[in-house]
């Protein structure tokens, strides 16, 4: 609880020691680990075309570097949702507008940057369309089976 309150008081420092996708990484902050989602992009999925691109984009950012997380809030998978620092440049900005990731949501600051990246034809933008992270997902949400299974009991 601790690490929470500290987060919710001013900006956060911490070391990144693992990324897991190109919006998402583990950190060290108050002597514990961190999940941190970057706030207001939307990365590709690993398993979407330019997913692994975009980790690899990420990695050359800010892996093993200190970054500082700003207007920090908690998502439902309870990850960390910042806006990331390294040497005072906004990481989630530049990861847009290199093409490797989109503006997510409709009151997203990055808007401008996902154009610039699209109309230079950037990262995941260089054949003039990708698909959104959010698209990929619904179209590949698991299939629930709606049929209840029955079962025969021998007594």
């Amino acid at each position: 609880m601790l690490l929470c309150c500290a987060f919710a008081v001013a900006d956060t420092h911490c070391q990144v020691f693992k990324i897991i996708d190109g919006d998402t990484f583990h950190c060290m902050a108050n002597g514990g680990v961190v999940k941190v989602r970057m706030a207001d992009i939307d990365a590709p999925e690993i398993k979407q075309q330019y997913g692994l691109v975009s980790k690899y984009a990420l990695q050359n950012k800010i892996a093993g570097k200190a970054v500082v997380l700003r207007n920090i809030k908690k998502d439902r998978y309870k990850r960390f949702v910042a806006t990331v620092f390294v040497n005072g440049e906004n990481v989630n900005r530049q990861i847009v507008e290199m093409g490797y990731a989109v503006a997510y949501g409709k009151n997203s600051p990055y808007k401008y940057a996902e154009q610039t990246a699209r109309r230079h034809r950037l990262g995941m933008w260089q054949y003039g369309y990708a698909e959104r992270p959010q698209d990929f997902r619904k179209r590949n949400k698991p299939k629930r089976n709606s049929k209840k299974r029955k079962y025969s009991y021998v007594l």
